[in-house]
Order: structure tokens, then C-alpha cells, then sequence
């Protein structure tokens, strides 16, 4: 859901960010949870954690930062699965 020309504000953390339906970088997502910026990124190049690049930027899907960060499904994968 990052689009370019769509900012998320600044005010927001990542779980808030996960809610509003945001997909998130790794580096705010690592610190949520507890994980280094090391261990994290090695999570996402053993394919353990979904990610994406937009240009240069690796972002992490919304579902799965949901997902790691233990939140409930967001309300489209609730419609999905109905």
C-alpha cells in the first residue's frame, strides 16, 4: 500500500502505521519487536520475513508486518478469507 506521492505522516509509529494498513520499513519494525537491524534484515535475505523493493527502499508487505509484529489480520484479509 506505499505509494509513491503518499506519505505516511511522521507522528506514527509502526504499529500504528500496520493499522492504518501501511506497509513498513524493516529498521521501525525490528525495534517494535525487539530485533536488531542486523537480525532482522538476515530474517528477510532467509526468506523468513516476506519483503519488496520500491526503487532503492526494501518495504515489508502490511500483512506480514501485521504478522510479525503478532497484530490480527487486517480487515482485507478478513474479506479474503469470508
Amino acid at each position: 500500500m506505499l505509494c509513491a506521492g503518499l506519505a505516511m505522516p511522521k507522528q506514527m509509529d509502526v504499529r500504528e502505521q500496520l493499522a492504518a494498513g501501511y506497509d513498513v520499513r524493516p529498521r521501525p519494525l525490528a525495534r517494535a519487536v525487539g530485533l536488531s537491524d542486523s537480525g532482522m534484515y538476515g530474517l528477510i535475505a532467509k526468506g523468513k520475513i516476506r519483503s519488496r523493493r520500491v526503487g532503492d527502499a526494501v518495504v515489508i508487505p502490511n500483512e506480514e508486518g501485521r504478522r510479525v509484529a503478532g497484530m490480527a489480520p487486517g480487515p482485507e484479509a478478513s474479506a479474503i478469507a469470508a
